[in-house]
């Protein structure tokens, strides 16, 4: 990704964020959690924030981050709808994360029916990444 203007402040391009699994498993509950309850917030329905999701699967943390959607039906136009939002386009250009996690849900019978969710995180220490095999 190249260098980013996020609202008001330029981002450089931030470096390649690695797939954690543990991540993903914080993600998916938490669009679950909205898509079963019908609403949209960083607060789960028990009025916790994502670094609780992330310690709740396990993952041990230096930063972590999140960005939620809901109503869109397909990824582009969730990470084009990100990256026009400076705060999160600030959580998908920050140095500091080096992982990451997404899940989106679908429940038809709710008023936005796709629900989007990534996890960024840094872990504390390496035996709480996962890497990719290339």
């Amino acid at each position: 990704m190249s260098s980013r203007n996020c609202g008001y402040k330029i981002y450089t391009p931030a470096g390649e964020l690695t797939w954690n699994p543990t991540l993903a498993r914080a993600a998916l509950s938490h669009s679950v959690d909205m898509a079963t309850k019908d609403y949209v917030s960083h607060k789960g329905s028990d009025g916790k924030e994502v670094s609780y999701r992330a310690e709740a699967v396990g993952y041990s943390w230096i930063t972590v981050g999140e960005n939620i959607s809901a109503g869109r039906e397909d990824s582009q136009e969730v990470v084009t709808a990100w990256l026009q939002s400076p705060v999160h386009c600030e959580n998908i250009m920050r140095q500091s994360f080096t992982e990451m996690g997404a899940a989106c849900f679908h429940n038809k019978d709710t008023k936005y029916k796709t629900f989007w969710t990534v996890v960024f995180g840094s872990p504390k220490d390496k035996s709480n990444s996962a890497t990719l095999q290339q």
